[in-house]
């Protein structure tokens, strides 16, 4: 629930990194719808090349055919030069197709290094904030970056507010407190196990020590100069 006066506060940030993503997904998208039809296109063409050879192999069988038996009467001769100029156009037109292709393939390939440029200069962008979402303990804020879709939104806010009640990474993949965001949301058995531990009951003088203690951490940590990333 919203309220202007809540202590901890959830930032969305739409930065150029975002943008980056959001076309990188678009291309991504178009790739693969290019190369489906390409790919339609190429096994096509090529039944239809082997299908013009299979015609022309029996068209010069029939033409040895006939001049083995001293020649071809010219309704004969007729016919054969018809079809021989029918297998001429198909050919023609085949190698118009293979042009065509080759002009598909020429523009799928410009395609694919756009989006190589584009996830490069994601990766150089990305290395600036190497999360979905960051966790800032001195201000207590949470800013997300990246929401590719509603589940992993969910996992990322999760994982962050896993931060807020001090619970820390994990190493398996399936985990909510993994490093990095999935559209798992589920608790594992590590992320209960941390945040029984957490929720655990205490004396109030330790849980005030602790609180103080890691107040005190955090502002050493801010007066030395040092950032934390959560």
């Amino acid at each position: 629930m919203y309220s202007p006066t809540a202590s901890l506060k959830i930032h969305f940030v739409y930065d150029q990194r975002s943008a980056l993503q959001t076309q990188i997904t678009i291309l991504q998208n178009q790739l693969d719808s290019k190369n489906t039809t390409l790919a339609q296109q190429i096994r096509v063409y090529e039944a239809d090349v082997s299908s013009l050879e299979q015609r022309l192999a029996t068209f010069n069988a029939r033409v040895h055919e006939v001049n083995q038996s001293g020649g071809a009467s010219q309704d004969e001769y007729d016919s054969l030069v018809a079809e021989q100029n029918d297998l001429n156009a198909q050919g023609e037109a085949l190698n118009a197709r293979a042009s065509l292709l080759n002009l598909g393939t020429r523009n799928y390939n410009a395609t694919v290094e756009n989006l190589n440029n584009n996830v490069n200069q994601f990766n150089v962008e990305i290395t600036q904030k190497p999360e979905e979402g960051l966790y800032d303990a001195d201000d207590n804020t949470i800013t997300i970056y990246f929401a590719t879709n509603r589940q992993e939104l969910i996992h990322t806010v999760a994982h962050e507010f896993g931060h807020v009640l001090r619970m820390v990474h994990t190493q398996d993949r399936k985990d909510i407190m993994y490093p990095s965001a999935s559209s798992t949301l589920l608790l594992t058995a590590k992320d209960t196990e941390q945040l029984t531990y957490i929720c655990r009951e205490q004396l109030l003088p330790v849980h005030w020590l602790k609180i103080y203690s890691d107040w005190l951490h955090s502002t050493v940590r801010f007066l030395s100069g040092y950032t934390p990333i959560f």
